[in-house]
């Protein structure tokens, strides 16, 4: 009881700072002003940066056409990296480009950038519509910046606008291996308010209907194969999906990539056991009443996709497609990171950053995901953004050997401008970094410590994410 009282006092502090602090209205959309080009970069050194002012910088994507199989490129904010070249050695590489507020009758900036950058060669190229060469420059020393018209990147342009997509969504991120016995561990700072089992199904229902009450549209379930330890993935998730129809919640795979390989070990996927754990998903719950659908097609949001290429993305999902089962697939990473192959981005661990960082990252994001589909030699989808929100972490009760990390509560406050980014970069959908993640304390379900803070909390931002989409399509 005293946690209970403990959370509704704060709750009443929550709503308080948080009336003053948000706004009725949606902010500036951020995705304007856009306009596609082609850089292509030769160069002799052995790293360089090309960074762009005067615009921001929306997607990158690269094709090296000569050099070292060692040489790789890197996307940081506004620069782009190359790293890993032999000094001497020529690279050229094809740079499409979407910039994203390029206004009229300004300039942008190219400084190019690094030891040995001299003889680099730059030629510009607007690509809005029929490709042109519009500038050409060459460094003379070990840095040199460039200027080009705002208004030739324009022409045949600008792009846009940016459309909404019809779902707006709110999820969160769902672990069903809980014990009744489990909770006294010295692993827990917190504990549910109520504790319960995932194995019981009276307690799963229970445990839905909270997150029924939260606003949640979904839980997205981690599971990491059909037939891991005994099918122990598959039981629970047959489960989940039971007491999701009880209580009137739907049921989303968190596809768990880390260990999507033939040893079931941490470290790469590979894309016949992607294809594979796929074709489970669609076969065995997709057809579950109480399954995720948008635009008649499953959703499966896939933790870690970073552990295989583009191609392999592009392989397993190609192939599950062709055998008639279709899948709307989120990967998780940061900025472009597969979206060549994918249909949405976003990024587990927004409890990284601290305070108003997440603005910076979060517009990052935004731009990237939902203008993917505007690069030249995209298909034309547009991506989905799923921003993540977190209450908090804190994972210094662990001792497995990670380095202790901790972003405080503040009292909601974190929560609080978690949401409030989420909603100013104009998310397609939020995701909750999560609902009973106990371990790493980004629960949000009612706990001792919190009460029903974060419940009621998430159904007043959900509500409000959602009252926002007339003004943010």
């Amino acid at each position: 009881m005293k946690g209970l009282f403990f959370g509704t006092v704060c709750l009443a502090a929550f709503f308080a700072t948080t009336a003053q602090r948000t706004r009725p209205d949606a902010p500036a959309e951020i995705a304007v002003d856009l306009i596609r080009a082609r850089v292509f970069l030769t160069t002799t050194a052995p790293n360089l940066d090309l960074t762009i002012d005067g615009a921001s910088l929306a997607n990158a994507v690269f094709s090296i056409r000569t050099g070292l199989p060692t040489v790789r490129m890197e996307i940081d904010r506004n620069t782009i990296r190359m790293i890993r070249n032999l000094q001497g050695s020529p690279v050229e590489v094809e740079i499409d480009l979407i910039l994203a507020g390029v206004p009229p009758r300004a300039m942008v900036g190219w400084t190019a950038g690094g030891p040995a950058a001299a003889g680099t060669r730059l030629e510009i190229r607007n690509v809005n519509a029929s490709p042109s060469v519009i500038d050409t420059f060459t460094v003379n020393s070990t840095s040199a910046r460039f200027t080009t018209a705002t208004d030739l990147l324009r022409s045949g342009g600008p792009l846009g606008p940016v459309r909404g997509v019809d779902s707006r969504l709110v999820l969160a991120f769902f672990y069903p291996w809980w014990s009744l016995g489990g909770w006294s561990s010295d692993l827990f700072i917190d504990s549910p308010a109520q504790r319960y089992s995932t194995d019981d199904q009276g307690d799963l229902v229970r445990v839905m209907t909270q997150a029924k009450a939260a606003g949640l549209d979904a839980l997205v379930v981690s599971w990491s194969g059909r037939n891991f330890n005994g099918g122990i993935d598959h039981r629970r998730m047959l489960n989940c999906l039971e007491a999701a129809r009880a209580a009137g919640i739907k049921v989303a795979t968190l596809f768990e990539a880390t260990v999507a390989n033939p040893q079931h070990e941490d470290g790469l996927a590979d894309p016949d056991t992607v294809f594979r754990w796929l074709v489970d998903v669609v076969d065995d719950y997709a057809s579950h009443p109480a399954y995720l659908h948008v635009g008649g097609r499953p959703v499966v949001l896939a933790y870690a996709a970073q552990r295989m290429s583009q191609a392999g993305w592009a392989d397993a999902l190609g192939r599950l497609r062709a055998s008639g089962r279709d899948i709307l697939f989120i990967g998780e990473g940061i900025n472009a990171t597969r979206l060549g192959a994918l249909d949405g981005l976003f990024f587990y661990a927004s409890n990284l950053y601290q305070g108003d960082e997440i603005r910076d990252f979060d517009r990052t994001q935004s731009l990237s995901a939902r203008t993917y589909h505007l690069l030249p030699n995209d298909t034309g989808k547009r991506r989905i953004w799923v921003a993540t929100v977190s209450p908090g972490y804190d994972d210094t009760h662990l001792a497995d050997g990670r380095v202790p990390r901790v972003s405080d509560r503040d009292n909601g406050r974190y929560y609080d401008r978690q949401w409030q980014s989420a909603i100013d970069m104009r998310a397609d959908w939020v995701v909750v970094t999560s609902w009973n993640e106990w371990l790493e304390n980004t629960h949000i379900e009612p706990s001792v410590r919190y009460g029903d803070l974060y419940v009621r909390a998430t159904k007043s931002w959900a509500d409000r994410f959602r009252a926002n989409r007339a003004v943010a399509r």
